[in-house]
């Protein structure tokens, strides 16, 4: 089916479902049951595999999504560096109000101390470690957005593309090995996200047309990463195989989100962990420590309530904290630097014919 049939309202309801479906899975099982001392049962290698891979296809899809936008802003004709401003700028306006709050709220719990909230506000903790728990995660996706404009320089060669994520992931490693001042998730992380990237870049039709040949390419490189998990024991060798194994287990979830047929009156429940999953990503660990005074003491009860009590509150919070941000940006958005209403814009032109899904899935950027 394609993937028209899957939009709804301008948002494409299989990338709404699996970000809301990762953001909950990490909320809710994977730190969640973390606060729950009757509770390590969760933590093993299969699942730290999966958390890897819940993490990697997130950033999977913010590249996507950021690769979408360039196209889209290519095709109306702006040029290099307006774009790159714009795919920037666009992302810290809509994630650093939050992340903000959030840094304060780490410091002034006891979470992170003053040097670390000072070089988390200044988003520098990935390039100079280490970063406040948690927040890490946001650090690494703006960072990797900052990063997103140099490695789609210079037009549509996917050689060209390669070679500058290869001099990217080069340059950083050496700078890790170094200075042991780089986040090395970066590193880990960055080849799954450039895959976002140049898939967006490359404009839905054509992964659309493709997508037998890209998963594929996809399993083909699980079973090598599977041999070489099997053959070899080395620390470099093993780290290889788990960045294919987030490649390729990434890469296939997403492709397979793309081709996502509609989700009925589920969607209605999948917005809202969407809309609100950041919100709840930032802060569910404050929570989870305020709410951790009325944990039960048996291993179900800690369960229960950690599913049934503390989520829903996580939530709940997150929604209104979203809600605030967006109507602050919003009011702002509206404004000229006196405080008198802007002057609306004209409407965007419709998507091309080329590509007509690319306007409306773009929406689901913000």
């Amino acid at each position: 089916m394609s993937q028209e049939h899957a939009v709804r309202g301008g948002r494409h309801e299989g990338i709404d479902a699996l970000r809301g479906i990762l953001l909950l899975y990490v909320v809710a099982f994977w730190h969640g049951l973390g606060f729950a001392p009757a509770h390590g049962w969760h933590v093993n290698v299969f699942t730290t595999q999966l958390t890897s891979i819940a993490l990697g296809t997130f950033l999977l899809l913010s590249g996507y999504l950021a690769g979408l936008e360039w196209l889209k802003l290519e095709r109306r004709g702006v040029g290099f560096g307006e774009r790159s401003r714009r795919i920037v700028w666009s992302r810290v306006r809509k994630l650093y109000p939050l992340y903000l709050l959030a840094v304060v709220v780490f410091w002034a719990v006891g979470i992170s101390d003053t040097v670390e909230a000072i070089k988390a506000a200044l988003l520098v903790s990935s390039v100079l470690k280490p970063a406040p728990e948690t927040l890490w995660f946001v650090l690494a996706l703006l960072t990797l957005i900052a990063l997103a404009p140099v490695l789609l320089w210079r037009g549509t060669s996917g050689r060209g593309f390669l070679g500058r994520v290869l001099a990217a992931l080069l340059l950083a490693t050496i700078y890790a090995v170094t200075t042991r001042l780089l986040d090395s998730r970066i590193v880990f992380y960055l080849p799954t996200f450039a895959l976002g990237l140049w898939w967006g870049r490359s404009g839905i039709s054509a992964i659309e047309s493709r997508t037998r040949a890209t998963l594929a390419a996809i399993l083909l490189l699980g079973a090598i990463c599977y041999g070489i998990e099997r053959s070899h024991t080395s620390f470099i060798l093993t780290n290889i195989r788990n960045v294919l194994v987030l490649f390729s287990a990434s890469g296939l979830i997403f492709a397979a989100t793309l081709k996502a047929r509609s989700l009925g009156r589920a969607y209605i429940a999948v917005e809202y962990f969407a809309y609100a999953g950041y919100a709840a990503y930032l802060f569910h660990r404050p929570i989870y420590i305020d709410m951790a005074q009325f944990m039960p003491t048996s291993m179900t009860s800690q369960a229960l309530y950690i599913e049934l009590a503390c989520v829903p509150v996580i939530f709940a919070v997150a929604g209104a904290l979203q809600k605030g941000s967006d109507m602050v940006l919003s009011w702002f958005a509206t404004r000229e630097p006196d405080g008198s209403r802007r002057h609306e814009l004209p409407p965007a032109p419709p998507a091309s014919s080329e590509n007509p899904a690319a306007g409306r899935i773009f929406k689901s950027v913000h």
